[in-house]
Order: structure tokens, then C-alpha cells, then sequence
């Protein structure tokens, strides 16, 4: 019990600290290399379009870049690099940011991980509950500490988390928020998706413990997130409506 008090009450602290916490579904903390974080998805709102009054969000649904095909770039130029030049290990592991979801009823009874054929967990359902519309909700995951290559020049790892927030079950703009940044072929309805925002696991390098060789200079940050095709196949949901 103390365990989960206390983790509930730095999230809760964090959420005070944020200034985006009133806008969008966020994660709540960032980490540091080497170090394990327990964090969650902070759902802010529910369901609303122009005038119209928010609707309750009922489910949700979350796309991690954990698969083998996910976006790696360099956030400066663009450029698509390999995680195995970023994280030790991420030449052979696509699930190298590889979450453990953590039970918790407060706000869904009803959590299933989505998980690929090597056991990486790749995308989780959230259901059988109903945030209030005044209230804000947390659901808790783990993630295990990472180690930057000593020779890179990245300073952080951005993970973008495609996340869906489900509403109700008919079709209309207060049906779902879809926080992906872009549309996909599945999710491409521009009513209810978060047009360049991403929520996002930021993974900080340890620069006293693991520094930026010299000819870095102030080094870059790397961006990695799911593909389209992962985003389609892992956030809709049965019952919902992702698309027109």
C-alpha cells in the first residue's frame, strides 16, 4: 500500500508542476538513463468539439514504438538513423523501451496488453470504466532503464506514444481525442486528431556519469515513434469508430 501511495503522490505533484496538463494527455514524468521510472498516462479531459459539452472517456487505447519497424530520425535534421547507434542494445532489440503495465482500477477495470510474437508489448486496451469529465485519471506503467552508446551524441530519447481516448461509440468529433500528430489511413479523421502533438516519453542521457565525447558539441535529440501501420493495428478499439 505505502508503495503505491507514494507513487501516486509523485505523479500527483508532477501533474501540478506540468503546464500542459490542462490541454492534452500527457506521461508524466521524464527518466534518466540507467534509472527505471514508474510514470503514467495523464488523462486530462475528456471528449469535446467547439461548443459542445465534453463526453466522459469511457476507454482508451496506446500504440508504444516499440515494434520493429517504428521511426527512428534525428529531431534536427530529420535524419533516419538506427536505435543500435542510440541505446546499447537497440540493434537487436525493437523493444529496448519496453513497458510494464501496471494493475490498477482507479479508473479502468479492464486492462489488456498487446503484445507481438517475441513478448514485447507493443500497444494496451484500457476499458470497462468512465473518467469524469471534471476529473483528471492516471494509468501507471514501469519502464526499465536504458543506456546511451558512449560514442553517440544524442542527449535525449523522445519515445512518442500514439494514445486514444474514447468517448463513445457513435460516430461525431466527441467520439474519440487521438493523440498521433498525424493522420494515418485508419485514424484520418482531422476532427479528432492532435495535429503535431505527441505524447512523449522523454529518456534523459546521464551527461555526468556517461558525457558527450568532445567533438559533439552541445550533441541532439532523437525522436522514435510507431509507425502507421503499428498505430492501425494496435490503438482501434472493437465497438469504436477510428476513422470517416
Amino acid at each position: 500500500m505505502s508503495k503505491k501511495i507514494t507513487l501516486f503522490s509523485l505523479l500527483l505533484a508532477l501533474w501540478g508542476a506540468s503546464s500542459l496538463v490542462l490541454a492534452h494527455t500527457i506521461i508524466t514524468d521524464q527518466a534518466t538513463e540507467g534509472t527505471g521510472l514508474y510514470t503514467g498516462f495523464d488523462i486530462t479531459h475528456g471528449c469535446g468539439f467547439e461548443d459542445k459539452p465534453s463526453l466522459p472517456v469511457i476507454a482508451q487505447s496506446v500504440a508504444f514504438p516499440t515494434g520493429p519497424n517504428s521511426a527512428v530520425t534525428r529531431m534536427d535534421t530529420g535524419e533516419a538513423i538506427s536505435l543500435g547507434d542510440v541505446l546499447i542494445g537497440g540493434m537487436h532489440a525493437s523493444g529496448l523501451i519496453n513497458p510494464a503495465i501496471i494493475q490498477n482500477r482507479d479508473v479502468f477495470n479492464a486492462t489488456e496488453e498487446l503484445r507481438d510474437e517475441t513478448g514485447v508489448v507493443r500497444g494496451v486496451h484500457y476499458t470497462d470504466g468512465e473518467l469524469q469529465v471534471d476529473l483528471d485519471g492516471v494509468l501507471p506503467f514501469r519502464v526499465s532503464g536504458v543506456t546511451f552508446v558512449e560514442e553517440s551524441c544524442v542527449t535525449k530519447v523522445r519515445a512518442r506514444v500514439a494514445i486514444a481516448n474514447w468517448c463513445h461509440h457513435r460516430e461525431g468529433a466527441r467520439r474519440v481525442d487521438v493523440w498521433i500528430a498525424r493522420l494515418t489511413p485508419v485514424f484520418n479523421d482531422e476532427r479528432v486528431v492532435s495535429i503535431d502533438f505527441w505524447p512523449t516519453l522523454t529518456i534523459n542521457r546521464d551527461l555526468t556519469t556517461n558525457p558527450l565525447p568532445e567533438n559533439c558539441g552541445e550533441g541532439y535529440e532523437v525522436a522514435v515513434e510507431p509507425s502507421d501501420e503499428d498505430i492501425d493495428q494496435y490503438l482501434p478499439m472493437p465497438g469504436f469508430i477510428p476513422g470517416i
